[in-house]
């Protein structure tokens, strides 16, 4: 049975029974990788990461208390209007039975009755069992990907002191951009559009003031600390690059680092690798109990791979997004 699972609504048993089921699927496909927790689980469902995104998440179950698979849509935005991630995971024990087809059948009807076009999965593991499934219903490869991480127990901090470059000084703050340089970090989050995006259908939002400051506000309520480093190139006081990384308090021992850019006029100065380096000699300080930070880069984005491998990041998998038209993938789906 296929239903809609509304978070606000479930019982604690019900929210455990999704946490098994991902639980499982991680230890299956990826047991590298630090399991998820129950507490990070619920904070997913309970409160999306980002205040512009509307989710809705389904489940599939074999019978009373039984649940076998969970899936997610998950829409991005005005930015985005005709797209929209897709996300179905199925229990090791309760795959190659149409599960996860069934589970998707249900998201793609109702991207189409909601009017969107595309469904985007992200994070596929090449030569994992996401992959194979994805073909063989018609997705299409739209973007290969690197899953890195850097293990902070072991890390060679010597390779985090690095010097700047003369004309620049570091900034840093937590969780909120301090109002001087509000203006100018808005601007620079926007060079991140230059990013290689392969043949992805995702178009990035125009980050304003406000957008700022509203994204700041759902990572509080999410509660995620969100630790920021800039260069501020000197003779204009405006931002040539930034970086940021993220803990969750649900999930404390893992970091996720996020976007880093350096502006075109200022590139070629190590500035990413300055901020990256500095961002994670204060985590370190401030949080010791993070052990992992974690981060995607796309495979052909050199220059970003080439600095994480500089401040100690190492590759965890080769992984792929994927893409599927809904009206034609609703047309492959078995009724």
């Amino acid at each position: 049975m296929i239903a809609r699972f509304e978070p606000g609504a479930a019982q604690p048993a019900d929210i455990e029974q999704f946490f098994e089921v991902e639980l499982a699927a991680s230890a299956h496909d990826e047991p590298q990788a630090p399991p998820p927790t129950l507490a990070a689980v619920t904070g997913r469902l309970t409160n999306p990461q980002r205040e512009h995104w509307e989710v809705s998440f389904w489940t599939a179950d074999d019978g009373p208390g039984r649940m076998t698979g969970t899936g997610a849509l998950i829409r991005l935005g005005e930015q985005n209007p005709h797209f929209a991630v897709v996300d179905v995971t199925v229990h090791p024990e309760h795959r190659r039975r149409g599960t996860g087809t069934a589970l998707l059948r249900h998201i793609a009807a109702e991207a189409a009755e909601a009017g969107l076009t595309t469904l985007h999965a992200e994070g596929v593991h090449i030569g994992g069992p996401g992959q194979a499934w994805a073909a063989a219903l018609g997705f299409a490869v739209v973007q290969q990907t690197a899953l890195q991480s850097l293990d902070m127990t072991h890390a060679d901090r010597s390779s985090w002191r690095v010097s700047g470059p003369p004309g620049y000084r570091i900034a840093r703050w937590v969780d909120r951009a301090p109002d001087d340089l509000l203006p100018s970090y808005a601007a620079a989050r926007n060079a991140i559009a230059d990013r290689p995006h392969g043949g992805t259908s995702y178009a990035d939002a125009l980050w304003t003031p406000q957008r700022v400051r509203d994204d700041e506000a759902a990572a509080l309520a999410a509660s995620r600390q969100t630790r920021v480093v800039v260069a501020v190139h000197e003779q204009t006081s405006e931002l040539a690059g930034l970086t940021y990384l993220e803990v969750r308090y649900r999930r404390p021992d893992i970091a996720v680092q996020q976007d880093t850019v350096v502006l075109p006029a200022h590139r070629g100065r190590r500035l990413g690798v300055w901020m990256k380096a500095a961002n994670l000699e204060w985590l370190a300080a401030d949080h010791p109990q993070v052990t992992r930070v974690v981060t995607s880069t796309a495979a052909d984005n050199e220059y970003m791979l080439a600095v994480n491998r500089q401040v100690g990041f190492s590759l965890d998998a080769a992984t792929e997004n994927w893409e599927a038209d809904v009206t034609g993938l609703l047309a492959r789906l078995p009724g």
